[in-house]
């Protein structure tokens, strides 16, 4: 319960004394027969606002006066030297202002007026999030977060596994103190700010407490099981063909002395190899050495920031260039010319709103949420609309511009009608000439609409619990002159929404159950949307249209940036009543032996309707989409609409990991020792798999829960109008759902025991075989932040890590399959030592004719370059340290005993001569091995000259490097990966094997 003041005012005084003039009857106002106060009220675009009331701040009961429709005001007879005015408008926070004598006037002379700006009132967006943490009883603990608002947020609430901590006991604001911690503190935890306009609540943070530093780390590793090549011998039972290196559990470890007091640690220590011992492991042709962990303890990890990453650009991957990014209202960084960003956060942020705006009339400006976790660096593709053509309206008529329609042919979804006399230039002067208009609709029968909306579909009630919100469509508006110069909507627009082509019965719409659709403005601070006001049902005939029934609307722009209005959406708030969670869980191997953090999921939610206007690939029409990223466990629960049958809904659900599409498994071919849950059959029955041709990688299925069969008689009545139930504990999974708590369900899907059901996605085998001396995961923060040896595959983190490739052309009419080991050149602390080798066949397999007769292989080797020990980020010199000169890998090449039958074409048309000349000019050898179709070089430290070579290089942090150099060397192009080249096996190859 909270309690607040009513008032914040004091009685009148009748002892108050007047620097001039007497006081009134009331004992409240100073009289100065004959003075004139008078001002100019403006919202923050500069345009004057009427019937905003005037009131005496030290008694704001009954208004002095009110602004007429140009913003104007005055006050008669009042004195200026002390006098305090409340400006109050709905909407819209109240302002404050102290006049004084400079403001003073006589009634008959002309004289200063002061103006007032009033900003719309604002819902508090969380700005900081509590971070989850690790500490051992006894410790202290802090726990932040922090929130904006307009008004600003009055208090903040904490919860512990939803339940409200009392403040008195606590002694909390938005910063949660707890001492003396026991393993009973452990849990979830929550903060919810609250202001005059509503409340949010935080994300939840995790906090761990144990009772000793071994709870939270073994000394023994873990199993991690190492695929190794054919007719290897490993000592693992799962197979000859694996050998267990063994692993540390990812988990973080507690410090023995840790500040309690701040927000954020300064260090974390994650559960770490601390010895590791080299076994050699025999092959029928050659030898291998790899490190095998032998011992775990508690080390140093992680960075107090995560590196956020990704790619913007259209559907047809043309760049978003030099494209500005926005979060929290501050530029943050620029793309590349080739889209590409990169920028760092502090810990504890998870969710980011990150608005992308395009300089060169390209796209459609766009917010964007990109989650990110607390270790995992996740690589982001942006896809912006591109920005369809103005058209030419006349601001001096009344205006109507379709939303909507693919054809001339095509009834539009909305129609937007703009008054006449709506426009104003830069300076507030009306505008009467000819007006551009740019409206770009985002429409849901379109099946990549998803990849293209703004923010997420969703808002807030008024205690801060999220509500999803059912899309019938999103639009962005830009108005500019004939010169380009940007103009001011200055009046309020009519939006008419068709009701048979978006697929709305209003016959069924009420206030409750099945709520009518609103408009709503997007807060590009928070990525959460705003309710702007209802549709209203009106029978009306229009031109060109048979339809006489619409939902018409108002979009006010009053106190909105003129300049560049929010987006606006058509939407209505789905009842909870159909909210659901669906359980996903994704794995690095087939065998589902490797949980995979760092998953992106996306699940589409669309409505079982018929609408034959756009073909979608999917079934039904997108009603709703939300997107998240597993955690360490490999899962993650995605929020859907769901129901009782199958008539409603359907889901499709795609996981992608960097820059692969993960593949779904499906429920039958899930072995039981993972899941042995069963699907209920009626689920199962509508389960389907991609197309094989299907590169976007959704599965799709309906959303329903049959196991919501339990009745209770006195909720009967519900039952026939909306088609749901609850559960009765059995069958869980994978919907997950809760008569009368939506977070609850969230709850329960979150801590899905194993057994229960699951929609499982797993990284394919691509046929790529990787061993190292010094085993190295690109998904695993710990790796990032170990100690370099001479060995190290990469002895650099940050942006100077690099990958490099070298790439083999097959004449083939199949796949062929081809080894390469990286070996130490002329290092003495390196000679001759395997610092690891690659397997991998060609692709594509079959050869796509249309492209190439023949199939490339891009195969990874140790680049050549600095011996570092110590640690790897390159601007830490002093722990760690370059050893000698730099060394040239050596390269053995070979097919596998699988391709046996290829041999390397002869001169010219085997070895790129510029490979060659690479190699000579350098002063190094390169040989053929005509028993062994080998192919042996060492490779030149510096430029690598790409295309010109075959040999291809990638740089950048964490994954960038592996992904930039791979695809330059499967297009041939040292900027394919900057413009999306397609692959290309014909070019800038390295080595040609011919396979009879």
């Amino acid at each position: 319960m909270q309690t607040r003041q009513c008032n914040d005012w004091n009685c009148p005084d009748c002892s108050k004394s007047c620097g001039s003039g007497t006081l009134d009857s009331q004992c409240v106002h100073c009289v100065c027969q004959g003075d004139v106060i008078a001002g100019i009220v403006k919202d923050v675009a500069g345009k004057p606002l009427s019937d905003v009331s005037v009131y005496n701040a030290d008694l704001p009961i009954s208004p002095l006066t009110t602004t007429d429709q140009d913003g104007y005001f005055e006050l008669l007879d009042y004195c200026a030297d002390d006098l305090s005015l409340l400006f109050r408008k709905d909407k819209f926070v109240d302002a404050e202002w102290k006049s004084d004598t400079t403001t003073r006037r006589r009634r008959d002379v002309d004289g200063q007026k002061f103006n007032i700006t009033l900003q719309r009132l604002q819902p508090p967006t969380m700005l900081e999030h509590p971070q989850n943490k690790i500490r051992l009883s006894g410790q202290t603990v802090t726990l932040c977060c922090n929130a904006r608002a307009k008004p600003p947020v009055h208090d903040y609430e904490w919860f512990h596994n939803d339940i409200i901590l009392d403040r008195d006991i606590y002694n909390y604001n938005n910063t949660l103190t707890l001492n003396g911690l026991t393993t009973t503190d452990g849990g979830i935890y929550t903060c919810r700010a609250n202001g005059e306009t509503g409340s949010q609540y935080s994300l939840p943070a995790t906090l761990t407490v144990l009772d000793s530093m071994d709870m939270a780390c073994s000394a023994t590793p873990e199993q991690h099981l190492l695929k190794l090549p054919e007719g290897c011998q490993g000592n693992s039972n799962a197979g000859p063909n694996y050998h267990d290196i063994g692993k540390c559990a990812q988990t973080k470890c507690p410090l023995s002395t840790v500040d309690g007091s701040v927000c954020t640690d300064a260090q974390e220590q994650c559960c770490s190899p601390v010895s590791y011992e080299t076994q050699d492991i025999a092959c029928d042709t050659f030898n291998i050495s790899v490190q095998v962990v032998s011992s775990c303890g508690c080390a140093n990890c992680g960075k107090g920031t995560i590196t956020v990453r990704g790619r913007a650009s259209g559907l047809d991957e043309v760049p978003l260039p030099l494209g500005e990014l926005y979060m929290e209202g501050e530029l943050l960084t620029t793309t590349s010319a080739a889209g590409d960003f990169t920028f760092e956060v502090v810990k504890g942020k998870k969710r980011l709103a990150v608005t992308f705006r395009d300089k060169f009339n390209l796209f459609v400006s766009v917010t964007k949420i990109l989650t990110i976790g607390d270790d995992t660096s996740i690589f982001h593709q942006v896809y912006l609309q591109r920005l369809p053509s103005p058209v030419t309206i006349d601001a001096s008529d009344v205006s109507v511009i379709p939303l909507g329609g693919q054809s001339a042919n095509e009834s539009s979804v909305a129609e937007l009608e703009i008054p006449a006399e709506a426009f104003r230039n830069e300076d507030g002067t009306l505008y009467t000439g000819d007006v551009k208009a740019t409206l770009a609709f985002s429409d849901p029968a379109d099946s990549s609409a998803f990849n293209l909306l703004s923010g997420e579909l969703s808002t807030r009630d008024v205690e801060g619990n999220p509500q999803a919100l059912k899309t019938y469509g999103m639009f962005s508006m830009d108005f500019q002159d004939d010169s380009g110069n940007p103009l001011r909507l200055d009046a309020p627009m009519k939006l008419y929404l068709d009701v048979e082509v978006a697929n709305v019965d209003v016959s069924s719409l009420d206030d409750e159950a099945n709520p009518r659709p609103h408009l709503w403005f997007l807060n590009e601070v928070s990525g959460e949307w705003e309710d702007i006001g209802g549709l209203e049902v009106v029978q009306e005939k229009r031109k060109k249209r048979q339809t006489e029934t619409f939902l018409v609307g108002n979009i006010e722009v009053v106190g909105y940036n003129l300049n560049r209005l929010p987006y606006c959406n058509i939407d209505r708030i789905e009842t909870w009543r159909r909210h659901c969670y669906l359980k996903v869980r994704a794995y690095g191997d087939e065998s589902m032996e490797q949980p995979l953090a760092g998953v992106q999921v996306t699940a589409l939610t669309n409505d079982l309707v018929e609408r034959d206007r756009v073909a979608n690939q999917y079934d039904g029409r997108l009603s709703f989409f939300q997107k998240t990223t597993t955690g360490q466990d490999g899962s993650a629960c995605l929020w859907t609409f769901c129901a009782r049958d199958d008539s409603l809904f359907s889901v499709n659900v795609r996981a992608e990991g960097g820059v692969d599409v993960l593949s779904p498994v499906h429920p039958d071919s899930v072995p039981d020792n993972k899941h042995p849950g069963e699907w209920p059959e009626d689920l199962l029955q509508t389960f389907t798999l991609p197309e094989p041709a299907d590169e976007s990688g959704f599965m799709t299925m309906r959303a329903l829960t049959p196991q919501m069969a339990f009745e209770y008689p006195w909720y009967d009545r519900y039952y026939d109008q909306y088609d749901y139930e609850r559960y009765d504990d059995r069958d869980l999974g994978p919907f997950y759902w809760l008569w009368h708590y939506t977070y609850g369900a969230r709850s329960t899907c979150m801590n899905a025991d194993q057994a229960d059901n699951h929609l499982v996605f797993v990284k394919k085998d691509k046929g790529l075989e990787e061993v190292e001396f010094e085993d190295y995961d690109f998904d695993d923060p710990t790796h990032l932040e170990r100690d370099r040896t001479e060995m190290s595959w990469f002895p650099y983190e940050g942006d100077q890590k690099r990958a490099c490739f070298i790439k083999i052309l097959v004449d083939s009419v199949s796949s062929e399959r081809f080894i390469m080991k990286s070996k130490g050149g002329d290092h003495p602390a390196v000679k001759d030592q395997e610092y690891g080798l690659r397997i991998d066949n060609s692709k594509p397999n079959p050869p796509v004719p249309a492209l190439s007769s023949k199939t490339a292989a891009c195969i990874e080797f140790k680049c050549s370059g600095s011996i570092r020990r110590g640690h790897p980020e390159i601007n830490i010199p002093a722990i760690g340290e370059i050893v000698g000169s730099p060394d040239t890998t050596l390269l053995e090449i070979a097919p596998t005993s699988g391709s046996s039958s290829c041999r390397l074409k002869a001169g010219d048309d085997g070895v790129n001569p510029g490979l060659v000349s690479f190699v000579t000019a350098n002063g190094l050898a390169s040989s053929i091995d005509d028993d062994n179709p080998t192919y042996a070089f060492k490779v030149p430290a510096g430029n690598v000259n790409g295309p010109n070579t075959g040999v291809y290089v990638g740089q950048g942090p964490g994954r960038d490097c592996y992904d930039i150099g791979y695809h330059n060397c499967m297009s041939g192009d040292d900027n394919g990966y900057a413009q999306s080249s397609p692959d290309n096996p014909d070019v800038g190859w390295a080595l040609q094997y011919e396979c009879p």
